[in-house]
């Protein structure tokens, strides 16, 4: 029989910590019971946040996650994002994408300093004037992303 590793259960003060960091945000922390070990993240209905269910499993994905949060959430959707005036639906579907990888519901958070934009799911074929266009629209979301994170987090933050 193989030698399987257990995940303990975080300890009490473990928990104090991970929902510490993440008090700010209007969301419940629960400690996974079954499934992949670590926290579930899920956004309050009647919130911005309520499309938002993530696994974290660290402290520092809980101290990324109240930080990067609130700079996912302003910005603009994708139909009303500054787009080149050339941009095609490839261009839409980049920068959608960069969000659904960082967030994916009822999946592993993401910080957006770990994005790999070659690991973005897309369709397109490789050289193509979609697939150039689908990382121009991923790299605009990114460069937006980091210039909201810069102005909105030190205001919004109070876990650190």
């Amino acid at each position: 029989m193989p030698n399987r590793t257990v995940a303990l259960k975080p300890t009490p003060e473990q928990q104090a910590e991970i929902r510490g960091l993440l008090r700010a945000l209007p969301a419940s922390v629960t400690c996974q019971v079954y499934g992949p070990p670590g926290y579930r993240v899920r956004g309050w209905a009647g919130t911005p946040l309520h499309l938002v269910d993530v696994l974290i499993r660290t402290r520092e994905d809980a101290a990324r996650l109240a930080r990067e949060l609130p700079a996912h959430l302003a910005l603009p959707p994708v139909w009303s994002a500054p787009r080149p005036p050339d941009a095609s639906i490839a261009w839409a579907a980049g920068y959608m994408a960069v969000k659904r990888h960082c967030l994916p519901v009822a999946g592993l958070f993401l910080p957006a300093k770990q994005v790999d934009l070659n690991a973005l799911s897309q369709v397109y074929p490789d050289g193509s004037a979609d697939q150039a266009a689908f990382f121009l629209g991923a790299r605009a979301y990114l460069g937006s992303f980091w210039t909201a994170l810069s102005t909105s987090a030190p205001a919004t933050l109070r876990a650190s």
